[in-house]
């Protein structure tokens, strides 16, 4: 039973952080007054290949980015795509039926609902869409575990799941971080403000954390601090480590 929740944890995080790169992808590359270049899309078209839902970002430069989003969201034979990742998570939650609480079920069943994707092509609204409604559900399966599951050697270990996934996750995305703009104007820089943009989109950085000065510049430093080392928010590298550390001193 243990191993079973400690694999729903990683299931049910591994498909968040997939939904939060395709959606933060989708955002930049429909954007209505100034759509991604090929070359801002690479840090997370990278994050994206190492996570396993897009080719390596040299064999994929020839397909469309908004096609690779939907093969990754909606194709069931992608086995790194969402669709594989929420038969898997739902499989490791059937392993354990007897030590979820209700509360969970009822969004299990919400989450197979998109394991049954139509046929044909989706339009970009369709797909944001989509995206929105299963970080909704995920957004709810966490409240649901945090509220109703008991505080037992399961949950820690859901939870263990849960935050060693999430620090992978984080450490794979900060390796896709180029450097800081420098003056040799031989190479196209991207665009800072976007690439730290997404950054903070795809770890639901707070401003407090992040650093939005009043004047809308954002600092590459205080963005990455944040992420790394904040010991506030619950999205951070060094909270997950201190979680795990934790949840691992209180196992039996």
């Amino acid at each position: 039973g243990a191993d079973g929740l400690f694999w729903v944890g990683r299931y049910a995080e591994r498909t968040d952080c997939a939904i939060r790169v395709l959606r933060t992808l989708l955002i930049g590359i429909t954007d209505a007054t100034q759509p991604w270049r090929a070359r801002d899309a690479e840090p997370v078209l990278n994050l994206a290949a190492w996570l396993e839902l897009v080719p390596l970002i040299d064999q994929s430069l020839s397909a469309q980015p908004i096609t690779l989003v939907q093969a990754a969201l909606l194709d069931p034979d992608h086995p790194g795509g969402v669709v594989a990742n929420l038969r898997r998570l739902l499989t490791a939650a059937r392993s354990v039926r007897d030590r979820l609480p209700l509360d969970c079920w009822r969004i299990f069943m919400a989450l197979e609902r998109h394991t049954d994707v139509p046929a044909g092509r989706a339009p970009p609204v369709r797909l944001q869409l989509r995206l929105e409604e299963l970080m909704t559900l995920g957004a709810a399966l966490s409240g649901a575990i945090a509220e109703t599951m008991f505080r037992d050697a399961g949950w820690r270990f859901m939870e263990i799941g849960r935050r060693l996934e999430r620090a992978i996750y984080l450490i794979t995305m900060m390796r896709g971080l180029p450097a800081a703009p420098h003056a040799d104007t031989r190479v196209r820089p991207i665009e800072e403000r976007r690439l730290l943009s997404a950054i903070i989109a795809l770890t639901d950085l707070r401003d407090s954390e992040g650093g939005e000065p009043q004047d809308g510049a954002l600092d590459r430093a205080a963005v990455i601090r944040a992420v790394l080392a904040s010991e506030h928010d619950p999205r951070s590298l060094v909270f997950q480590l201190g979680q795990l550390t934790e949840h691992l001193s209180a196992l039996p």
